[in-house]
């Protein structure tokens, strides 16, 4: 299954987490979910 997902600026943080989990082949649900939550817990 080929998602397309937006281009969006990310930091180079956000971007290396991406990439990571891409590498690891994470599902676009579960990148989605960790993205999330690695927000709330930032705020």
């Amino acid at each position: 299954m080929n998602e397309l997902i937006p281009v969006i600026a990310a930091s180079p943080i956000r971007q290396r987490l991406l990439d990571d989990m891409t590498m690891r082949r994470f599902s676009h649900e579960t990148q989605r979910n960790y993205l999330r939550d690695v927000g709330r817990f930032a705020t």
